[in-house]
C-alpha cells in the first residue's frame, strides 16, 4: 500500500543539473517533483540490488571454498 502523506523539502541544486532535469522529466512527460522521486526510487532500488547481489556473491564464494 502506498503511504499518501508527503513531506515538503526545499533543496538548492546546480543550474546544470536542474536543466537536465527539466529535460528528462520533459523527456519521460513527468513534472520535475516526479522525477526526482523516480531517481531517488531507482538510487534506492539499485543499493538494495547491489546488497542482494553481494550476499549471493559471498554465499557462492563460500561454497567454492568449501570445494577445494
Amino acid at each position: 500500500e502506498t503511504d499518501n502523506k508527503l513531506s515538503h523539502l526545499r533543496i538548492r541544486l546546480p543550474v546544470e543539473l536542474v536543466e537536465r532535469l527539466k529535460e528528462l522529466a520533459e523527456t519521460n512527460r513527468r513534472s520535475m517533483n516526479a522525477e526526482v522521486v523516480q531517481a531517488l526510487r531507482n538510487h534506492e532500488k539499485g543499493y538494495t540490488d547491489m546488497e542482494t547481489i553481494q550476499k549471493r556473491l559471498d554465499a557462492i564464494e563460500s561454497k567454492i571454498g568449501s570445494l577445494t
